[in-house]
């Protein structure tokens, strides 16, 4: 069976659920992670046993990086995405892809240059109520959608920004 070098890219919050999870698929490893900040990487790294990078294209080098996952706060997912592409490693965004249309295209196009794989994280899609909505929607129910609003409450301290 081969096994999956995959890398964190931003090591706040969400990144620790990304960790666990590849922590408990029998064909991944953890291979190393990168964040913004020294000081975070490095805690980050010990608390998983692996190695941390300053730099990402020697991490994706060196660890043999099959699989980035950028879970840099979302004003930040442009940089990590490309040079994680232009390394040569598939990558996995937390959404959104980009804060903008215009990096998103950029985005689209540089992991096309580079022939690799890229996904967006989009969990909602499994709640029940969002379900419910695609069936009704599948089944006619409500007829053909052109628009659609959400009105979501969330929270995100300065920090996080």
């Amino acid at each position: 069976m081969k096994i999956y070098n995959i890398a964190i890219l931003g090591c706040g919050k969400v990144a620790h659920l990304h960790a666990k999870a590849v922590q408990n698929l029998a064909n991944a490893k953890l291979a190393g992670v990168w964040s913004r900040s020294k000081n975070t990487a490095e805690t980050f790294a010990n608390q998983y046993n692996v190695p941390f990078y300053n730099n990402i294209e020697k991490l994706i080098k060196q660890e043999k990086i099959d699989l980035a996952i950028v879970c840099t706060p979302h004003p930040f997912h442009f940089e990590p995405v490309l040079e994680a592409a232009k390394s040569g490693a598939n990558i996995l965004v937390e959404k959104p892809l980009a804060s903008t249309l215009e990096d998103s295209d950029l985005i689209i196009e540089a992991c096309k240059k580079a022939d690799v794989e890229l996904g967006v994280i989009s969990q909602r899609r499994w709640y029940e109520p969002v379900k419910r909505v695609k069936e009704a929607i599948d089944a006619g129910k409500i007829g053909k959608p052109v628009f659609g609003t959400i009105n979501m409450l969330g929270w995100r301290d300065k920090e996080y920004y």
